[in-house]
């Protein structure tokens, strides 16, 4: 597979739980979830798109891909795949309790992959912004990563790998 990073972001989720990923030409992108979307584990729409975290600490080490195929990681205890369309803006934000800064990405379709679990302690102590006793590691962060797959024709959303949390077979779009 070929791959190039796009971005790694540190991002504080403790007001929603929730990481979004929207297309900068969209400006006004609230959106109430409902009970399908919190059993799904995200929300989409056009040029955005909102999935749960996994609701332990309210940090997640996020790392934003762009790769040649569909392909999650063994170690993941969630993955999905959404449609997503980036428009002639040429850029998205990966966004937590705040708007994230622009991450550059070619107009076109695209097959989105989230992907998360929890950090474990090598990959912690790793982290240059670690200090043991500090108050936002007292739980260990959770890893979230965001591949984008340029497609040619859409795809389907799908649950990739269900934890516990993820429940029901039939995804709603929108």
């Amino acid at each position: 597979m070929n791959a190039v990073m796009l971005a790694a972001l540190k991002l504080a989720t403790t007001m929603s739980l929730q990481i979004a990923v929207y297309d900068t030409a969209i400006e006004d992108f609230y959106v109430e979830w409902n009970d399908q979307h919190y059993a799904q584990g995200f929300l989409w729409l056009p040029g955005h798109v909102e999935f749960n975290t996994l609701g332990q600490t309210g940090l997640v080490m996020v790392e934003v891909w762009q790769a040649d195929q569909i392909q999650i990681s063994p170690n993941v205890v969630r993955a999905i795949l959404v449609p997503f369309t980036v428009s002639d803006s040429g850029e998205i934000r990966v966004a937590g309790d705040d708007l994230g800064d622009p991450i550059p990405l070619a107009q076109g379709e695209y097959a989105l992959i989230f992907e998360i679990r929890f950090q474990n302690q090598a990959e912690l102590e790793r982290d240059p912004g670690y200090e043991q006793g500090d108050e936002e590691y007292d739980l260990l962060p959770e890893w979230c990563r965001f591949t984008f797959v340029p497609q040619v024709q859409t795809v389907q959303a799908e649950i990739l790998r269900a934890d516990s949390e993820l429940a029901g077979s039939s995804l709603v779009l929108g």
